[in-house]
């Protein structure tokens, strides 16, 4: 199944999530109501059978007193979790952000490890967090949107697990990413926050009972009684929640957990690492427990169990999971290993395995060995100044400034006279620094640098963030053109850093509905990838051919400009993600009619990915790998 069909699949789960809901609802609306009624016929105030208690008013405002509590709760957390996505989850539990400037060892393998993973599967980086004070080895990744997910570890993970070890927990969430998990994980904290809000009631009831039953009461006996009754009752119907909270987390998470353990291997080809970490969160005197009081309501999401429980367990056994990954591991070799940080591989170590040529739909937002490698290899090829001014949200913006400087035709020096009025000297002269630097790079840099730097940017106030974006777009209209690589410059940009609280919808449109940009789009890259006009008509064609079964009008080269291209994406995001899939198998036709893909091609297609919302592993690693053949 690739990532398209992970993508449609995911949407299926939630219907199976409300009816799990509905049930689980039904049922403590019936418990509860029976339980006020045996209270009643206990305590002599309702003597008539259940039947006529079910024509009563009181059944009625029982029923409807308990559906405003639970639907009420969960529509007020699934409010909270849809202004705020991963960061609204990582704030719940009480998690802390990365500061990636940081020096810390632990951490900056942490950082490293992240995004290696991200240039090598094309997903985005998540925001990082530490759940400090959990000693507990665990992690999640949490979000409703691409821009917003998080990816959370606690610090027992931190402490107690290797590099390996951490690479194999990172490959493991990235897995919930490309799949879709992540988005119905969060959905569910939300949905289950009613249920187990009784069940939670019911602990409070318990624990007031055992106070309230050596205190002094001035109620009649009668009353007491009924409360006593009551309160066992709501006990006893919050358990009832619990037990089917519990249920549905199961119900969603086991088997998903073994698909994202072999994914983790798959990403790696390490066994070793995801089941090492299993060992050692199964060595562990907390194991993968965490002591939030969230910790229920999180069971479902984390890496490994967060309660000691065997009933209803939203995981499979540690056991279960390492035999299925690594049958002869051994659970004892953990204990010795020590925690160390694998050096990255030099450049000349880049694979020279022949992988799939242009876009392998069923490798979308999976990263591979040889990408790991090739992510590794290329974060070691970015200079120094370069790479060291990454780790500063500041230092970022001049990443930024002096690349799209470095593309202008001759607006440097008014460029930079607007920083130095706008942003300071210091980040003035850091941008013109760089920009002599970018002039001496590869092509192939320029947006995984970018990428880099955004979750950086993304730590910034919102006002800064704005002021950000108005500058980049001051600078690129210096030459008074807007040339593609700004264009895409831009789409990364704005897609990654504006209106980060709002929640896309996901979407449902035809390619019949979106023929005209789906044909500009394939004229653009026609024009952008063969230099001689024949051959760019006959890839527009047969790209054409593969997506609609028929040859089409190819647009003039003056008719594809960026404006234009933009409005086209724009349209082609509310694609439902099957109709991605050909879209994407049509680009690829196109693109590789010559055989050969560009530097300008790949650029192109990283942006037309993002807008998309689809991961695209890193094209250049097939180039790289194929001159040296």
């Amino acid at each position: 199944m690739d990532f398209f069909e992970h993508q449609q699949k995911a949407r299926g789960y939630t219907r199976w999530l409300i009816l799990y809901l509905t049930l689980a609802v039904v049922l403590i609306t019936l418990a509860i109501n029976g339980a006020v009624y045996g209270v009643a016929r206990l305590v002599g105030w309702f003597q008539e059978p259940l039947s006529v208690w079910m024509t009563e008013p009181w059944w009625i405002l029982t029923s409807g007193l308990v559906l405003l509590v639970v639907l009420g709760t969960s529509l007020i957390r699934m409010g909270q979790l849809s202004s705020g996505g991963g960061k609204a989850v990582a704030e719940m539990v009480g998690a802390t952000p990365v500061d990636r400037s940081t020096k810390d060892p632990a951490l900056r393998r942490l950082i490293n490890a992240v995004e290696e993973m991200s240039i090598a599967s094309g997903v985005r980086q998540p925001a990082l967090y530490v759940w400090q004070g959990e000693s507990g080895i665990n992690a999640f990744v949490a979000g409703l949107d691409p821009s917003q997910t998080v990816l959370v570890v606690t610090e027992g993970a931190l402490e107690h697990l290797n590099r390996d070890q951490l690479q194999g927990v990172i490959g493991h969430e990235y897995s919930h990413i490309f799949n879709g998990d992540v988005r119905i994980n969060t959905r569910l904290i939300g949905i289950l926050a009613g249920v187990l809000l009784i069940g939670q009631a019911g602990l409070f009831v318990l624990r007031s009972m055992r106070y309230s039953g050596s205190s002094r009461s001035r109620n009649s006996g009668q009353a007491m009684l009924a409360v006593l009754a009551l309160g066992a009752a709501l006990s006893v119907i919050g358990f009832i929640g619990l037990f089917f909270g519990r249920l549905i987390q199961s119900a969603v998470s086991r088997q998903r957990e073994f698909l994202a353990d072999a994914a983790a291997v798959q990403y790696t080809r390490n066994p070793e690492g995801i089941a090492g970490a299993l060992a050692v969160i199964g060595h562990h005197y907390w194991g993968g427990r965490v002591a939030a009081k969230h910790a229920e309501d999180m069971a479902h999401i984390c890496f490994e169990e967060t309660r000691k429980l065997t009933l209803m367990a939203t995981h499979p056994p540690i056991k279960e999971r390492i035999r299925r990954i690594a049958p002869g591991f051994r659970l004892e070799a953990s204990q010795r290993e020590k925690i160390e940080s694998a050096k990255a591989p030099p450049a000349d170590k880049t694979p020279r395995q022949r992988p799939h040529r242009g876009i392998n739909t069923a490798q979308l937002g999976r990263p591979t060995p040889e990408g790991l490698l090739y992510a590794s290899a290329l974060l070691a090829s970015i200079p120094r100044p370069i790479s060291s001014s990454l780790r500063n949200p500041r230092a970022a913006k001049a990443v930024v400034y002096s690349l799209l400087l470095a593309e202008s035709q001759g607006g440097e020096e008014d460029g930079l006279l607007i920083l130095q009025q706008q942003e300071g000297h210091d980040l003035k002269n850091l941008t013109a620094n760089l920009l002599s630097l970018w002039r001496q790079q590869e092509k192939r840099l320029r947006l995984p640098v970018v990428e880099l730097a955004i979750p950086h940017l993304k730590s910034l106030p919102l006002q800064e963030i704005d002021a950000f974006l108005e500058r980049i777009d001051t600078l690129v209209k210096l030459d008074k053109k807007l040339s593609l690589f700004e264009y895409l410059l831009r789409v990364l940009l704005y897609s990654q850093l504006k209106d980060l609280d709002r929640v896309k919808k996901p979407g449902t449109r035809s390619l019949a509905q979106v023929e005209k940009d789906a044909l500009l789009l394939l004229s653009v890259l026609s024009h952008s990838g063969h230099e001689e006009d024949a051959v760019a008509g006959d890839a527009f064609n047969k790209a054409a051919r593969e997506l609609f079964g028929k040859e089409a009008q190819r647009l003039d080269e003056s008719a594809c400009r960026p404006t234009e291209l933009h409005k086209a994406l724009t349209a082609l995001a509310q694609l439902a993600p099957l109709e991605k899939k050909k879209l994407l198998e049509a680009i690829s036709a196109c693109i590789l009619h010559d055989e050969e893909i560009s530097a300008e091609e790949a650029e192109l297609l990283r942006a037309v990915c993002e807008v998309l919302e689809v991961p695209l592993p890193p094209l250049q690693a097939e180039l790289s790998m194929e001159k040296t053949e």
